[in-house]
């Protein structure tokens, strides 16, 4: 340890930071902050910029300014299509798992019935056309999407005018599959909780 406080005497010693001409107190100073003359050339206090310094100085703000700038603006955009996503998640989720849940059990139970019906030969439903009734049911659950489900009920909500269809309202939809459902199970005889 006492070799390298040595070794840095030594060093300091022998690579002076100050010019001989410089008296004691400027030596000391200029020791303390290990500043030299020429790096005192740059300083704004001591020297002015030139034009091309001025110009470097005045373009790299520019292009600060608008980085920030950008970068401000892409936050806040981004910010905004959160909230405004999240939200509207939230209410199609909301909205959506009721009607999906209802539409799973309608249909699981309607595909059961005609599993159990073509492993029997046809014994639980002995008559093909409420068999075809049934298969006609059930890919007609099948063929419904999100878009002819929810569409005019969403675009109402955005307030697109002229789009309300009470008719085709997710739940009026779903009721009317039900009681569809409802109905053809009677017709068969079966009792099926719908």
């Amino acid at each position: 340890m006492e070799a390298q406080i040595r070794e840095k005497k030594e060093v300091s010693k022998t690579t002076p930071l100050t010019s001989p001409a410089q008296s004691s107190d400027e030596q000391e100073t200029d020791e303390i902050w290990m500043v030299s003359d020429e790096e005192n050339d740059h300083d704004p206090a001591t020297k002015p910029y030139s034009s091309s310094e001025r110009a470097i100085a005045e373009q790299e703000w520019q292009r600060l300014h608008t980085n920030f700038g950008n970068d401000g603006y892409r936050e806040g955009l981004n910010d905004g299509k959160q909230r405004v996503i999240q939200g509207n998640f939230d209410l199609g989720y909301a909205e959506g798992v009721p009607i999906g849940r209802s539409l799973g059990h309608l249909l699981a139970t309607l595909e059961t019935v005609s599993t159990a019906n073509a492993l029997s030969n046809h014994t639980i439903i002995p008559d093909p056309e409420h068999a075809s009734q049934l298969s006609q049911l059930i890919r007609k659950i099948q063929a419904l999407d999100v878009k002819a489900l929810f569409g005019c009920h969403f675009q109402d909500r955005m307030g697109v005018k002229g789009t309300v269809d009470p008719d085709r309202s997710p739940d009026v939809q779903v009721n009317a599959l039900t009681e569809e459902a409802k109905a053809l199970v009677a017709r068969i005889g079966l009792k099926v909780s719908i």
